[in-house]
């Protein structure tokens, strides 16, 4: 079984990473204001990983960059 900063490494390249976007709203208007993009990622096998493991993981090797794009 691959590492999670393996399988990582090959969800960017393959471009499996996601983004969802959350609206920001003004809570004195009710209004949107603007939106928040949220990185996600579903594995081939079809799990969802939860970003709070994958993120420090990219951060730690360095895959903040490449995933951003």
């Amino acid at each position: 079984e691959f590492s999670i900063e393996t399988e990582l490494r090959r969800a960017i390249d393959s471009g499996n990473l996601h983004l969802h976007y959350q609206p920001i709203c003004d809570l004195a208007t009710g209004r949107i204001v603007s939106f928040e993009a949220l990185a996600r990622w579903r594995t081939e096998a079809g799990e969802d990983i939860p970003p709070a493991r994958f993120i420090p993981v990219a951060e730690e090797a360095g895959l903040i960059v490449p995933m951003g794009r």
